[in-house]
């Protein structure tokens, strides 16, 4: 055992060295005569225990067992001095001394029990700060744990459901103080919704002792829902009877999220999956279909050649040919749903496509009481496109917006119009929005209900009467601005018109001059 004796009186250290020989040989005695000293060598060889005389040249008194402790707090310290004094030797004590022995009146073995006690009791000492450090420690991160942990805790009575404890997760997330929540009812804090639910719960809770995995919906301070998932555990006492719960709520407002657009991009899937094998249908049906209406078209045409037929059966032939060329167009939309064409892509200024097109049907729409207006913010916007395809288009939206407005004046009388003083008007505007050229098309027609909103772009979806639509038109429209890298969205309201919105990126060299 190695001991660090701090004396400066070399009489004094001799006796002691030769006490502890005498107690114990396995002793190793070390005399410095200065604190200075005595503080480098425990701090260097780091001994067992200090006999410390408190009358040192460089140090005087208790500021010498003090100066000692400073070094290492937790060695153990025996003073060691020639004052018979127990006021002193209480003090020495108090400030943290392991015992207090006077020269010439100490015996080599209670001189070593003294030692071994004070190493003893200083080890002890030392555990037992070790040990409360390192339960505060725990119980603060314990503490942190709880308080901060993702989902929502609270514990309540068992008799009376009021709230006894809570974290702070739950705190931010419903927005309260804790003296809010504390003394409440649990059942309070579950949105108006689904309280009966969660009383259900909570006697359910009394009968099994537990909850899993129940949904509910809490309500926050500003009235707001936060749909959780409940856990609950009771805590029971030595006869089995349940004192109090403890909950665990986990926000799963992201899940539902997640959940929903999951949902979303499935059906999106199973819709490309319909598209795609339609188109693959489509691309078979055109095929197959438009070699026998030429052969149809051809034998009327060789039958209207001859001479002297009557007009009943001129008319006949004429009906047969109309039809024949309504098929073959549908063959022709049916084989673009299917995109066999190849687009002829070349540079196209819109405006100037627009207007062309509206020439198209602008007599018989101004006839049909609709009027067309044209906004262009920019001259000469241009995109790369294929022109017939982009025309084709525009031209169904506005033949849809026209059968809308009609069918809204179909519903009226001409004096009841007149009395409304309603119009039909037609507005179509375009201009750049950043790297695309943007096309809004709006009318005043009867608009849409949500649900046939939803389904617009469903091939083969139509509202009209048989025989006025096939329902391609905008399923058709969809592809050939997707394929273009735009983008289309329809908004409407029933009974107050539809605006339809085209996204289409402008020609490079256009979106570098904006």
């Amino acid at each position: 055992m190695k001991i660090l004796q701090v004396e400066d009186n070399p009489g004094d250290a001799r006796l002691i060295e030769e006490a502890l020989r005498e107690a114990d040989a396995t002793y190793e005695v070390t005399t410095v005569a200065t604190l200075k000293e005595g503080i480098t060598l425990l701090q260097r060889m780091e001994p067992d225990a200090t006999l410390l005389d408190l009358g040192l040249p460089d140090s005087q008194g208790l500021d010498t067992l003090r100066r000692t402790l400073e070094v290492s707090p937790h060695h153990p310290v025996l003073v060691v001095t020639g004052l018979n004094d127990d006021a002193i030797g209480v003090l020495a004590v108090a400030e943290g001394a392991q015992d207090y022995l006077v020269k010439g009146q100490v015996e080599p073995l209670v001189l070593s029990r003294a030692l071994r006690y004070a190493i003893e009791r200083s080890n002890l000492v030392y555990e037992h700060e070790r040990t409360w450090k390192a339960l505060k420690e725990s119980k603060a991160l314990y503490e942190d744990l709880y308080e901060n942990a993702p989902d929502m805790f609270i514990s309540a009575d068992a008799k009376t459901m009021r709230i006894k404890q809570c974290n702070l997760t739950l705190l931010r997330k419903l927005g309260y103080a804790k003296e809010e929540i504390l003394g409440r009812l649990v059942t309070d804090l579950y949105h108006p919704d689904c309280r009966e639910q969660a009383r259900m719960i909570s006697r359910s809770f009394l009968e099994a002792g537990e909850v899993d995995n129940a949904e509910l919906e809490l309500m926050r301070k500003d009235g707001s829902k936060i749909p959780v998932i409940l856990n609950v555990r009771a805590i029971r006492d030595e006869e089995g009877k349940i004192l109090h719960s403890r909950s665990s709520m986990r926000d799963i407002s992201e899940w539902r999220a997640t959940k929903n657009e999951l949902a979303i991009t499935r059906s999106m899937l199973i819709r490309s999956e319909k598209l795609a094998a339609l188109g693959q249908l489509a691309a078979g049906v055109a095929h197959e279909i438009k070699n026998p209406l030429n052969i149809i078209s051809t034998s009327i045409q060789l039958l209207t050649i001859e001479d002297d037929i009557p007009d009943d059966t001129m008319n006949v032939y004429n009906t047969v040919l109309n039809q024949v060329s309504r098929a073959v167009k549908i063959t022709e939309n049916l084989r673009d749903f299917a995109r066999e064409r190849k687009p002829e892509v070349k540079r196209v200024e819109v405006c100037e496509l627009i207007r062309k097109t509206v020439a198209l049907v602008e007599y018989e729409m101004k006839v049909e009481n609709i009027s067309i207006s044209i906004k262009c913010a920019t001259e000469g916007i241009s995109i790369l496109c294929d022109e017939d395809q982009m025309a084709q288009v525009f031209l169904n939206i506005i033949g849809n917006s026209r059968d809308s407005m009609n069918e809204f004046q179909s519903k009226l009388s001409r004096k009841e119009l007149d009395y409304v003083n309603w119009t039909g008007e037609l507005s179509l505007a375009c201009y750049p929005d950043g790297k695309f050229c943007r096309i809004d098309i709006s009318d005043t027609g009867t608009g849409m209900s949500k649900a046939t909103l939803e389904r617009i772009f469903d091939p083969f979806f139509t509202t009209k009467e048989e025989g006025k639509g096939t329902g391609l038109g905008l399923s058709i429209v969809s592809g050939i601005i997707e394929n273009n890298g735009g983008n289309i969205d329809v908004r409407a309201v029933l009974g107050e018109g539809t605006l339809t919105t085209i996204w289409l990126p402008l020609d490079e060299g256009e979106a570098a001059n904006e």
